[in-house]
């Protein structure tokens, strides 16, 4: 199976939306629709396959609010 890949000393998780929505257990479609919300306030950023997150503080604060 395969396993998203952290790399915390640059803030980025490499894996493809399929790997991430079978770990989640939830459609590709709705990987695809979160990584644009964050990405429109700003909360992520992608390239390729890596997420590059900027800010992990405020990306924590959005999954404490939910």
């Amino acid at each position: 199976s395969e396993m998203c890949i952290r790399d915390s000393s640059y803030g980025a998780v490499e894996c493809s939306a399929s790997g991430l929505a079978r770990q989640l257990g939830i459609s590709r479609a709705s990987v695809y629709r979160a990584f644009q919300d964050l990405e429109q306030a700003g909360l992520i950023r992608r390239e390729g396959r890596a997420i590059l997150v900027p800010d992990p503080a405020a990306l924590e604060g959005v999954r404490g609010s939910g």
